[in-house]
């Protein structure tokens, strides 16, 4: 997700994510603008699982949808 969206600060969509418990645990990647210190802090507070600054390696990017994407599959199932 991007913090740097139309009509709302990213950083409070990614608290009003966190607390919907449907969706909590989904992994979010930052990919973003925005970048300062107290953003990445904030994020992580938030639990996402990587923030990656424009511009950005494409490389790098896929790599860590990948490994997150390989990391929710592997998790075990709590049905």
């Amino acid at each position: 997700m991007d913090l740097a969206i139309p009509a709302m600060d990213g950083l409070s969509l990614l608290q009003r994510l966190r607390d919907d418990n449907l969706i909590a645990g989904v992994p979010v990647i930052v990919l973003t603008g925005r970048y300062s210190a107290s953003d990445v802090e904030q994020a992580t507070a938030l639990g996402v699982v990587d923030y990656i600054a424009k511009p950005f390696d494409e490389g790098a990017f896929l790599a860590s949808v990948a490994q997150h994407i390989r990391g929710r599959a592997a998790a075990p199932s709590l049905a």
